[in-house]
């Protein structure tokens, strides 16, 4: 009798791992006519034209800008992200440099299409890049051991 409740341990114990390591069956995925538009796939030009239409309305909204003023702005956001979708598609690896360099040009345009008022706001919301200080003492890298310090 103890024989056999052993071995019916040892067999629980045993198959409980092998049902442990099964995959879980993962529902299949909607259709492309029921997935929202974010998930589909774009073609550059159409996220260029979503990623600009999304900006200069919120700049709109946010800056008070005239017809005349939204149009120009979303031409610029256009080109700005156009610039952005050519080098991502050419296979470029996109530098901070290209990136600055768009935004300056786009910010230039801003500067000439808004009032003084509405582009010291804009300004104020930008991050310009500066170099941070090195911090002092060891510098703790995700994934690293700590280091010790004296």
């Amino acid at each position: 009798m103890k024989k056999l409740i052993i071995t019916t341990a040892l067999f629980a114990f045993a198959t409980v791992p092998v049902f442990a390591q099964s995959t879980q069956t993962q529902a299949a995925p909607m259709p492309a006519k029921q997935q929202p538009v974010q998930q589909q796939q774009m073609t550059p030009a159409q996220r260029s034209e979503k990623m600009a239409e999304h900006q200069s309305q919120t700049y709109a909204q946010q800056y008070k800008l005239n017809e005349d003023q939204t149009k120009k702005i979303h031409a610029a956001c256009l080109e700005f992200a156009t610039t952005l979708e050519n080098s991502r598609a050419s296979g470029k690896q996109i530098t901070r440099a290209d990136v600055d360099a768009a935004l300056a040009t786009r910010n230039a345009k801003f500067k000439s299409v808004m009032t003084a008022e509405q582009y010291k706001a804009y300004d104020a919301t930008l991050v310009h890049s500066t170099p941070q200080p090195v911090p002092n003492g060891p510098v703790k890298v995700q994934g690293a051991p700590a280091t010790k310090t004296k």
